[in-house]
């Protein structure tokens, strides 16, 4: 490992979730600027106020939780680094947390902003905001917890398998680490479908329900509605076209690798190994591969010597029955396996 991609190792998870929360707010402030809803000089003021001192707090702070977290992650990659010896307590405890990490990290993005969907409308509601500001402060807070988890998930998933994990499981066996947390296919599924489906048809019945209960709908505010949802359909499917290549990268690589390995097995070769990167049905089914082509090569070593040893047995067989005048002498040695304990001349 060279230093560069220590570096790199040591630091792609944290990055990957500073820039997931920051890929949820640009989205999110983009929607809104085109958002049917608008709000007042006074609130928007209010808003720019409170945005100078959470949106700093909502990138220090998971850095600093972060950290902390992953300290038996970086002490486990410092030592590898260093070319120190590992125990296996320490190894333990630093894939336990590594396994674990994106459970906890899409966590702490989500309960940041779920307090923003309660700092922002409460301060709204202490200077005397209206109703309509209120629920677009809470709103706007709750989809971008909502964006923000279901890009991290995919990210995070994608540079633990390609980045991270590699250098934790070089032998593979991820499933086999105990105490820890599975990303299962269903679960990717299940995200697919809230960051493709769920959020905008959120996002847009939103739009479309303030507009409904609004006093009065003029032409320019039903056309400034249609544009917010045409600004929200082409967000929402670059989103999903990415989210998409995401998942399916996660999921053909290791299947891909999978049909290679079983290719070679029916061709009788049993060197080649799945990669395994992830800890979820993928995951299980590559290490038991894996431990199948251990047992074919054992077995294939076996049975090799064992008709190494039905060779050299059969060579103390006499080739020619023994021929002696006035008798007839024949004999006949049958194995029950490939060699046999009892042994046959003529003398």
């Amino acid at each position: 490992m060279t230093k560069s991609t220590y570096y790199r190792v040591a630091n792609a998870m944290l990055f990957s979730t500073l820039i997931s929360n920051g890929i949820g707010v640009a989205v999110v402030q983009f929607l809104i600027q085109r958002s049917a809803s608008a709000l007042s000089p006074e609130i928007l003021r209010l808003s720019d106020d409170i945005n100078q001192f959470f949106l700093p707090a909502s990138f220090i702070l998971p850095f600093v939780l972060i950290r902390l977290y992953e300290r038996p992650v970086r002490v486990y990659l410092k030592r590898y680094f260093e070319k120190k010896p590992l125990s296996d307590e320490m190894i333990l405890k630093a894939r336990q947390k590594l396994l674990n990490e994106p459970f906890f990290l899409i966590s702490l993005s989500f309960c940041i902003w779920m307090a923003a969907a309660v700092i922002y409308p409460g301060l709204f509601w202490a200077h005397g905001a209206g109703w309509q500001a209120i629920r677009s402060a809470f709103f706007r807070s709750f989809y971008t917890g909502l964006i923000t988890i279901t890009v991290a998930f995919f990210v995070l998933e994608f540079v633990l398998q390609r980045r991270v994990a590699p250098h934790f499981f070089p032998n593979g066996g991820l499933s086999a680490t105990p105490r820890t947390l599975r990303i299962r296919i269903r679960t990717r599924l299940i995200a697919l479908l809230l960051a493709s489906n769920i959020i905008p048809l959120l996002v847009i019945l939103q739009d479309t329900w303030g507009m409904s209960h609004a006093n009065q709908a003029t032409y320019q505010d039903i056309a400034q509605l249609q544009m917010a949802i045409f600004s929200h359909v082409l967000v929402f499917i670059a989103v999903g076209v990415w989210l998409t290549f995401l998942v399916s990268s996660n999921l053909t690589r290791p299947l891909e690798e999978i049909t290679h390995v079983l290719r070679n097995v029916a061709k009788g070769l049993f060197e080649t190994k799945v990669r395994v990167t992830s800890n979820d049905e993928i995951g299980y089914t590559g290490d038991v591969i894996n431990a199948m082509t251990e047992g074919l090569i054992d077995r294939d070593r076996i049975k090799q010597s064992l008709a190494l040893a039905k060779e050299i047995q059969q060579n103390f067989i006499p080739k020619e029955t023994l021929k002696i005048e006035g008798f007839d002498v024949a004999g006949k040695s049958l194995y029950c396996d490939e060699t046999g304990g009892d042994y046959y001349d003529l003398s």
